[in-house]
């Protein structure tokens, strides 16, 4: 996407910020990408923790309180 087009897809968007944004992701790429790692990292561990707290349901259960609720 153009930064023209992501203006018209998001109309909360301002050109010149999005042009902002790209000029600081350009020089600081070092730092963004770190941030970005240590956001991802971050968030893995969340949802281990949630999963860990509130164990998966299979298919068959999720399929079985379906038919219940119906």
């Amino acid at each position: 996407m153009t930064p023209e087009d992501m203006v018209r897809a998001y109309d909360t968007l301002e050109l010149a910020d999005v042009y902002g944004t790209i000029a600081f992701y350009l020089r600081n790429r070092d730092i963004v990408t770190e941030y970005m790692k240590r956001r991802d990292h971050k968030a893995k561990a969340l949802r281990m923790e949630i999963e860990s707290r509130q164990p998966r349901i299979s298919r068959e259960e999720l399929l079985a309180r379906r038919a219940a609720n119906a």
